[in-house]
């Protein structure tokens, strides 16, 4: 069993026994919810969900093996961004930003912002996503445009890139 920092409390075993290196990426950013505060991708779920995960966040526990897939996502989003410098239509790459919202504080990271005021988001996901959809991709591009433009950017239109995967891991 592995267990976050100092602030995270939820635990992530390792019934697979994954080699420590894996476990310790898989688990690197999952931190425990603050007051008034949330993410874009927690602001988009079902109330409900989201207020039970708040609620029991230090009763929960996952398995390393059920997070690799982040970890292709976040290995490909790193991959992206290591390789942007340069590209004459970028405003800015792994942009985070933060607003105010009705008390709350609602923050994000933008994978990409163009010149030409085109929010990208990279997904890396199955092709099974890929051709019926994700409910959730449509709002977090939005809700990303909205802290974008209340942070003095002008957006112009929301792309979302997928990366297809092809992998059994278990």
């Amino acid at each position: 069993m592995v267990q976050l920092g100092k602030e995270g409390k939820m635990e992530v075993t390792n019934k697979y026994n994954l080699p420590y290196p894996f476990v310790k990426a898989l688990t690197g950013d999952r931190r425990q919810p603050v007051e008034k505060r949330v993410g874009v991708t927690t602001l988009i779920k079902p109330p409900r969900m989201a207020a039970l995960e708040r609620q029991n966040w230090d009763k929960t526990s996952v398995d390393a093996s059920e997070m690799m897939y982040a970890l292709l996502g976040n290995a490909f989003h790193k991959i992206i961004e290591d390789n942007s410098e340069g590209d004459p239509d970028l405003e800015a790459a792994e942009l985070k930003l933060e607003g105010q919202y009705f008390g709350w504080t609602v923050s994000g990271i933008i994978d990409r912002i163009s010149k030409s005021g085109v929010i990208t988001d990279w997904k890396t996901t199955s092709v099974w996503s890929a051709v019926y959809g994700n409910d959730g991709w449509e709002p977090q591009l939005n809700v990303y445009a909205q802290l974008a433009r209340d942070n003095g950017y002008d957006i112009r239109g929301l792309f979302l890139f997928q990366g297809l995967e092809r992998a059994s891991f278990f």
